[in-house]
């Protein structure tokens, strides 16, 4: 566990990579979310403890892309307009966030798909949480990947999906 003062607002590293059984402890008398800037990217296969707020121009994602996993933020997480989601996938495994606490959606998003067609991603869940999910009017994404078909996030029970059909328009409601 690497524990982070409450004077601590982000870290300077471009990557930030939390392993397999580590924790990062941004949580301590902490008022404002642990920011993810512009530039940087979260990744691994830990646990982020505390709220994190993704910046526009960061990016977030579980393990990476030779070693996709679940990344779960035990806290709060907040997405800002034209934040990245990267969602990982290799040879059957698929990358996942998994947030304990509240999920807030900016009206604009972006999810890329690393790894194979985005048909391949069929039904895969690649966010989910455990409080509320708060969308302030209707969140558009955006979807980067090899052959970008119509690509649906669906919202399910605390569960952000991927679903392919053909098209153009992509969105959750």
């Amino acid at each position: 566990t690497l524990t982070l003062s409450n004077t601590v607002a982000s870290l300077a590293s471009r990557a930030i990579d939390v392993l397999a059984g580590a924790t990062l402890d941004v949580s301590p008398n902490r008022v404002t979310p642990f920011a993810i800037l512009s530039g940087q990217t979260l990744t691994g296969a830990g646990t982020v403890k505390g709220p994190v707020r993704l910046s526009a121009g960061a990016t977030l994602s579980g393990g990476t892309a030779s070693e996709p996993a679940v990344l779960t933020i035990d806290g709060d997480l907040t997405l800002d307009a034209n934040s990245t989601l990267l969602f990982n996938m290799l040879s059957g495994t698929y990358s996942r966030i998994h947030v304990t606490g509240d999920l807030i959606l900016p009206a604009t998003a972006n999810l890329t798909v690393n790894g194979a067609a985005l048909p391949d991603a069929e039904g895969q869940t690649f966010l989910t949480w455990g409080g509320s999910l708060s969308m302030p009017g209707r969140t558009v994404w955006t979807v980067e990947g090899e052959r970008n078909p119509l690509v649906v996030i669906k919202h399910d029970a605390q569960a952000l999906t991927l679903s392919y059909l053909r098209g153009t328009l992509i969105s959750v409601r």
